[in-house]
């Protein structure tokens, strides 16, 4: 019997050092945790920080291109008005090809056709095409609108009034009697 009790209180005394190992282990592995839910939390913070400052830095670029683009507009607008007075200033030089569609938008009441513009001068689309830019690069103020598929070009008003005032575009004698005699043709 004292065998047996001595076992019993052999086993009791290993229950108590395994039950206290197993609390020790138990409290070092919540202690590990804790550690470790900490540093998560502050990783987590890191994070939010740097996703508020990104937004931050996001908004901020966002008004900075903003304000670029509307200074790019600004720009432009000056730019278009420095080449309009420099174009304001003294007169047009045309060549013969390009005189005769000047005439024809001059003399033209509102909008005419592409199509018209050819028909009047007797030259093909591409070669009318490039001389009207030509004539836009030299400062020709012209309007252009499309209908239907159609382009049409009207001389501006404010350009075609300095024009009669001024004389800006000289205009050679001979596409003069060319343009009328064209007209006097029509009516016989």
């Amino acid at each position: 019997m004292v065998g047996v009790l001595t076992k019993e209180v052999a086993m009791q005394s290993l229950q108590r050092k395994l039950s206290k190992d197993l609390f020790d282990m138990d409290t070092k592995i919540k202690n590990s945790f804790c550690v470790i839910k900490e540093e998560f939390e502050d990783h987590l913070d890191a994070i939010n920080q740097n996703t508020d400052e990104i937004q931050q830095h996001h908004a901020s670029l966002c008004e900075l291109n903003n304000k670029i683009e509307k200074l790019n507009e600004k720009v432009d607008q000056v730019s278009a008005m420095l080449k309009e007075i420099t174009h304001d200033r003294g007169s047009i030089t045309l060549c013969h090809d390009e005189q005769k569609i000047f005439l024809a938008l001059y003399i033209a009441e509102g909008f005419i056709s592409f199509d018209e513009i050819c028909d009047k001068t007797h030259f093909n689309q591409e070669y009318v095409h490039s001389l009207i830019t030509s004539m836009l690069d030299k400062g020709v103020r012209m309007m252009r609108d499309i209908t239907e598929g159609k382009l049409y070009f009207r001389m501006n008003p404010y350009f075609k009034a300095r024009q009669v005032k001024e004389n800006i575009v000289k205009i050679d004698p001979s596409v003069v009697n060319q343009s009328e005699n064209k007209v006097l043709g029509s009516y016989f």
